[in-house]
């Protein structure tokens, strides 16, 4: 069996570098304030300190290896088109990641598609309904979060909830999100597909 790209060591490195660095802040800032009552102001200013320091690291060690990880579910997905996203489903929830699978998101003339390692989804172009976004753990710290992808297929409400991963920092895909969502409204309104590759056909 191949081995997995999107593995557990991965995601719990997004979240320890950045734990690393404030911490220490944290602690001592907390500890002066609770010992001296007249350092209460220095004190929070040293939490605020490690609170800014540990956001910075967040930005940008947040998707740690992540130019890595595309470039080799390019390889194991077989070199598909589309932009680098995280995906999942609405129900998905984990203390480590939003993401529930990492792929690549495909806009077509006639369907919306997710090819990632362990899920591909399709969305046909007439059940789409709406475009839209919704927070997730990075939108908490203001660094992100969802486009959510809302259908109805056989009568039902689905949704596709996807986060570009195409920049290193969580910040700079928070830009490419922004604009992403206004393409793919167009699209929905009857502008043509961004990322379309005909030649893979349907998933």
């Amino acid at each position: 069996m191949p081995e997995t790209v999107w593995t557990a060591r991965r995601k719990w490195m997004g979240n320890v570098l950045p734990t690393l660095v404030s911490l220490p802040f944290l602690a001592s800032g907390s500890a002066l304030a609770l010992v001296d009552g007249e350092s209460v102001i220095v004190g929070g200013g040293i939490v605020t300190l490690g609170l800014l320091a540990g956001l910075v690291t967040l930005n940008k060690f947040g998707l740690y290896d992540n130019a890595t990880m595309r470039a080799e579910l390019r390889r194991k997905l077989g070199n598909p088109e589309g932009r680098f996203v995280g995906f999942a489903r609405p129900g998905y929830r984990s203390l480590l990641d939003p993401h529930q699978d990492l792929g690549f998101f495909m806009v077509r003339a006639e369907e919306l598609a997710f090819l990632g390692e362990a899920l591909t989804v399709q969305l046909p172009r007439a059940a789409v309904v709406r475009i839209g976004k919704r927070a997730n753990p990075h939108s908490w710290v203001g660094l992100g979060g969802w486009i959510s992808i809302e259908a109805i297929l056989e009568g039902r409400p689905v949704r596709m909830l996807i986060e570009p991963r195409d920049r290193p920092t969580l910040l700079g895909n928070k830009r490419v999100a922004r604009t992403l969502r206004a393409e793919l409204e167009t699209w929905l309104a009857g502008g043509p597909g961004l990322f379309r590759d005909d030649r893979a056909g349907s998933l």
